[in-house]
C-alpha cells in the first residue's frame, strides 16, 4: 500500500487491466512503470527523473538499464524502420537453459534428442 499511495501522490494510475502496470500521461508520451514484489521496470523518455523521484521516496538499488528481467532478455535495438531505440522483449536466455533439460528428458523417453538440432539466434 505505500508504494501504490507513492505513485498515485506522483500522477500514477494503475491499469484497470494489469493491476501491477502503472502509467501517466507525460504530455506526448506515456509513461509506464511495472512492479513485480519490489522489483519496478520504468519505461519512459526520462527513466533517470522518474527513478530519482521513486528514489527520493525510498530505498532503492539498480538504476541502471536491466538486461533480464521476470525471466525475459531486456534489449534496446534500433528500429529499421524508424531509426528510434526501442524496447524488445525475448526468451533466448530461458530457452537456452530449459532447451538441455528438454533434449535430456526426450533422450531418456526416446532415445532421440532432435531438438539438438535446433538453433537458437
Amino acid at each position: 500500500e505505500v508504494l501504490v499511495d507513492a505513485l498515485r501522490s506522483m500522477g500514477w494510475r494503475n491499469s484497470p487491466c494489469e493491476p501491477d502496470v502503472w502509467y501517466r500521461d507525460a504530455g506526448s508520451y506515456y509513461e509506464f512503470i511495472c512492479v513485480f514484489v519490489d522489483d519496478l521496470l520504468i519505461a519512459s523518455k526520462r527513466n533517470e527523473d522518474v527513478h530519482d523521484d521513486i528514489k527520493r521516496l525510498f530505498t532503492v538499488k539498480g538504476g541502471e538499464f536491466p538486461s533480464y528481467y521476470l525471466g525475459a532478455d531486456l534489449e534496446r535495438v534500433e528500429n529499421p524502420n524508424t531509426g528510434k531505440e526501442i524496447l524488445t522483449m525475448s526468451c533466448k536466455t530461458y530457452l537456452k537453459n530449459v532447451i538441455p533439460r528438454i533434449e535430456k528428458k526426450m533422450q531418456e523417453v526416446t532415445g532421440d534428442a532432435k531438438l539438438s538440432r535446433t538453433k537458437i539466434l
